[in-house]
């Protein structure tokens, strides 16, 4: 799992983001979303997706 330190970098970037489930995504982020309690999960979201931060395997900042 990334840290949310990963998670903010990737702000206004091309990213690619590996999931646990193997799939992979090419995109721009646009938005860091941060947990607001503790049952909730910090959050990435671009375009009309969005993937918490317990899915994210590992992220590769492209530009």
């Amino acid at each position: 799992m990334v840290t949310t330190q990963e998670m903010k970098s990737c702000v206004g970037k091309k990213v690619k983001i590996y999931l646990i489930n193997g799939k992979t995504l090419n995109v721009i982020c646009d938005c860091y979303i941060q947990a607001e309690d503790e049952e909730d999960e910090p959050l990435l979201e671009f375009g009309n997706e969005i993937v918490v931060q317990s899915e994210i395997e590992r992220i590769e900042i492209l530009n």
